[in-house]
C-alpha cells in the first residue's frame, strides 16, 4: 500500500530527527560540563577560598541536608558560570530564531494584505527583540569573565607558573602578547578563545535547526497518517473518526450499566385506600396597626383542643416531661390523660401544655388587667 509505506518513511524522518537532537543535547550537555571542570581550576588557580559549605555557622545544616556539605566557593562561581554560558546562550540564539521566523512570516502578511496579522507580528517582534536586547547584558558579561579565565588558565600552563602568588605575578593579557607574542604557544591559547565561543554558537544554532526539522517532519508524518487513516476508513479522517468515537453513544450491553425504567407494578387486587380529607380551617384577617397600611394581617385563630381516649400506655405511673410548661416541669402520665383542659398528649407520647402556665412570682392575668387600669 502506497500510504503505508509513505507513512512509514515519514515516520523514520521523525525518528531520525529526534535522535540528531538528543544527540546535539548530549553534545551540549558535555560541553558545559567541561567548561565548569575548567572554571573550577581557574578559580582554585585564583585562591578562592576552599572552605565546605557545609562547614558554615549559619547555612551548614541547609548544605549537608541537601547533600552539598562538601561544595566550596569555586564550584558554586564554576557551575553557575557554566549553566549561564551554556544554556543562556542557547537561550539567546532560540529567541534569536524565533524572531527570524516572525519576521518571515510577517513578510507573506504583508504580501497578502493582512493588516492585522502584520499588527500582531510587529508587537511580537518588538517585545521579542526587547527581552533579548536586555538578556544579552548578562550573557556579555558572562562571556567576557569565561574569556579571561580560559586566557588566564591556558597562559599558566603555557608558561609553567606555578604556586600560590601566580594570580599576583602574572600580567594582563596586552603585557602577555607584547612580551611573549611571538610565542606559537600564546597564539594557540589566543585562537583557543574564539574557538570555544564557535563550539557554543555552532551547538545553539544546530539544536535549533533540528528542532526545526523535527516539528517539519511530524507535520509530514501527520499528513501521511491521516492519508492512509483515510484509505483504511474508506474516505474518513483521523480527526473526524475521533470526534465520531467522543459523540457516538456506547450501547448498555458493553459497559454493563443499563439505565431502562423498571416496569409498573401489577394493580392491588384490594380498593385503594381512601386517606381522610381535613377540613382547612378559615383564617380571619384584621388590618394591621399602623395607620395608612392596605396589607391585610392574620388574625391568631384559637384551634379546638383534640380530645381522644387515654390508651393502656398513658395510664401508668410514668413520669413525662411537660413541652410548653415550666422549666423542668413534670407530670404522671396518668394525671395528664385525665385533665385533657390542661394537657395534651400526641402520637408520640410527648405531654404538651394547653395553657400557660405562671409561677409564684409572676403577676397573673387579672393582676395585669388591674395594673392596666
Amino acid at each position: 500500500m502506497a500510504s503505508w509505506s509513505l507513512m512509514m518513511g515519514r515516520l523514520l524522518k521523525v525518528l531520525k530527527a529526534y535522535g540528531v537532537l538528543l544527540l546535539g543535547y548530549a553534545f551540549h550537555l558535555s560541553l558545559v560540563y567541561v567548561n565548569y571542570c575548567a572554571l573550577k581550576f581557574s578559580f582554585l588557580m585564583l585562591n578562592y577560598d576552599c572552605t565546605p559549605f557545609g562547614e558554615d555557622m549559619v547555612f551548614g545544616g541547609m548544605w549537608e541536608a541537601l547533600g552539598l556539605y562538601e561544595v566550596t566557593l569555586a564550584d558554586l562561581f564554576a557551575a553557575i558560570l557554566a549553566l549561564i554560558m551554556g544554556f543562556g546562550t542557547k537561550a539567546l540564539f532560540s529567541e534569536g530564531y524565533t524572531v527570524y521566523r516572525i519576521f518571515l512570516d510577517r513578510r507573506d502578511y504583508v504580501a497578502a494584505n493582512d493588516d492585522a496579522s502584520v499588527a500582531l507580528a510587529d508587537r511580537e517582534l518588538r517585545k521579542r527583540i526587547l527581552f533579548s536586547a536586555i538578556f544579552f547584558i548578562p550573557i556579555l558579561l558572562a562571556t567576557l569573565w569565561d574569556l579571561d579565565l580560559f586566557r588566564f588558565r591556558f597562559t599558566c600552563w603555557v608558561l609553567n607558573l606555578e604556586g600560590e602568588n601566580i594570580a599576583a605575578t602574572l600580567k594582563d593579557w596586552p603585557s602577555i602578547l607584547e612580551q611573549y607574542g611571538h610565542l606559537f604557544s600564546i597564539r594557540i591559547v589566543q585562537m583557543g578563545v574564539y574557538a570555544y565561543i564557535a563550539a557554543i554558537v555552532m551547538i545553539s544554532l544546530l539544536l535549533e535547526k533540528k528542532a526545526e526539522s523535527k516539528d517539519q517532519a511530524l507535520v509530514a508524518f501527520r499528513e501521511a497518517f491521516n492519508l492512509w487513516f483515510e484509505e483504511v476508513t474508506g474516505g474518513e479522517s483521523a480527526h473526524e473518526k475521533i470526534q465520531t468515537w467522543a459523540t457516538q453513544e456506547i450501547p448498555p450491553e458493553e459497559t454493563g450499566v443499563t439505565n431502562q425504567v423498571p416496569a409498573k407494578a401489577p394493580a392491588a387486587s384490594h380498593p385503594p385506600i381512601e386517606q381522610p380529607v381535613v377540613p382547612e380551617q378559615p383564617v380571619a384577617l384584621e388590618t394591621p396597626p399602623q395607620s395608612g397600611s392596605e396589607v391585610p394581617w392574620p388574625k391568631k385563630v384559637e384551634l379546638e383542643p383534640i380530645r381522644r381516649e387515654s390508651t393502656e400506655s398513658e395510664t401508668t405511673d410514668d413520669w413525662a416531661v411537660v413541652y410548653g410548661g415550666d422549666p423542668g416541669e413534670k407530670v404522671r402520665f396518668r394525671e395528664a390523660a385525665a385533665d385533657s383542659d390542661t394537657y395534651y398528649i400526641d402520637e408520640f407520647r410527648r405531654v404538651w401544655r394547653r395553657k400557660p402556665s405562671y409561677t409564684e412570682n409572676e403577676p397573673t392575668a387579672d393582676e395585669l388587667t388591674e395594673k392596666a387600669a
